[in-house]
């Protein structure tokens, strides 16, 4: 079978697979006073305490002196419908687990971890034109819900320690709004260590921090703080178009819910994982600590391959070569968008710790980082 026909066949399969999960009325709107509606607390045991088995990393949440706030990506894979999940469907939650396994549980060395369930948007959203009378409609749904869990944790869990906001995908569309409501100019942006927004489902233009940032910046330094760490990571010569995403229109500007702005022939701005700097120079194999392989079961969450992939910065893509590990196949030609956590999953476990540690001496406290 041709790579052209088994990418058909795939996109026919997510249309009919996914199809139902959606409801037919707006779903129920979570509480989260129910943990149900939590992937991951640092009380219960979840899908973000798990660590490769075959690590020294540990699960520090017990003793972490920071907090993550964590918006998972886009799970709810159908492509025909313009519509929210609905979340008693075990499908899309039972997606959404094993994706926290794989992405969240790098920050369980400095953090504890919180990550809400919410209403996303199904895949299916994205592909639509900013005119579908639904499109805006769904995505402030979607992030109603991050926004209320967001507001129950501050006021129940957070206790007024540091916070670091990340997610993958639609979450990192998400927490960019996050970023801009309750950080932006207020009062909590001394609370923030950094945003983990990567993988962002538009990607950040440069002109977003010009139009809408003052305080907030793009991270270009392994030790800044209360900036924003974002990449997409594409495979193919520097010289390819960018990923369809980087060309959406999905980017809000003004006041959230009001219309989107087109991306296509923007500036984007990205940090690369290997250097975290914007530098466009080339980030050699040898830089990689050591990346996971995507699972969906946490017994076959062992194995840290170290120099697995490379990455170079160009207009906010970061472009890799050839994967030298197996199992690190790319999600539909060279577009490694679902595993942008686990290629640099040492590296970003790292730098999250070393960016406590410089957010705590920074601001007269002890370093408390933890890289295991």
């Amino acid at each position: 079978m041709t790579l052209k026909n088994s990418t058909i066949l795939f996109v026919v399969f997510l249309m009919f697979k996914s199809y139902s999960g959606y409801g037919q009325q707006q779903p129920l709107t979570p509480d989260y006073k129910e943990s149900q509606n939590w992937i991951a607390l640092p009380q219960m045991e979840d899908p973000a305490d798990v660590v490769p088995s075959e690590s020294d990393f540990t699960n520090n949440q017990e003793n972490a002196k920071v907090d993550v706030f964590y918006i998972h990506p886009t799970t709810a894979l159908g492509l025909l419908k313009v519509k929210n999940a609905d979340l008693n469907t075990k499908r899309f939650n039972k997606r959404s687990d094993f994706v926290i396994m794989n992405q969240a549980s790098v920050f369980n060395g400095s953090c504890k971890v919180y990550a809400p369930r919410y209403r996303q948007v199904s895949l299916g959203t994205f592909l639509k034109k900013q005119s579908h009378k639904n499109r805006t409609e769904v995505f402030n749904l979607a992030y109603k819900d991050v926004k209320n869990a967001f507001e129950y944790y501050l006021k129940n869990y957070n206790n007024g320690r540091p916070i670091i906001i990340a997610g993958h995908s639609q979450g990192s569309y998400h927490g960019l709004r996050l970023i801009e409501e309750y950080f932006e100019g207020k009062p909590l942006f001394k609370k923030l260590v950094a945003a983990y927004l990567i993988g962002n489902a538009s990607a950040i233009p440069e002109d977003k921090f010009k139009k809408s940032f003052k305080d907030i910046q793009p991270c270009s330094s392994a030790l800044q703080t209360g900036c924003i760490i974002s990449f997409n990571t594409h495979g193919g010569k520097i010289k390819k178009k960018p990923p369809f995403y980087f060309r959406n229109d999905l980017m809000f500007y003004g006041k959230y819910g009001e219309k989107f702005e087109s991306n296509a022939q923007k500036k984007f701005v990205g940090t690369n994982p290997l250097t975290w700097t914007m530098d466009e120079a080339y980030a050699h194999y040898d830089l990689n600590l050591g990346g996971t392989k995507f699972v969906r079961k946490s017994k076959k969450f062992k194995k840290i391959d170290k120099n697995v992939i490379d990455g170079q910065l160009e207009n906010g893509i970061l472009r890799v070569g050839k994967i030298k590990k197996s199992g690190y196949k790319a999600f539909i030609l060279k577009d490694y968008h679902v595993f942008e956590y686990n290629l640099y999953y040492s590296n970003i476990r790292k730098n999250v710790a070393e960016r406590v540690d410089a957010y705590f001496k920074q601001h007269n406290g002890a370093g408390i980082g933890n890289t295991r």
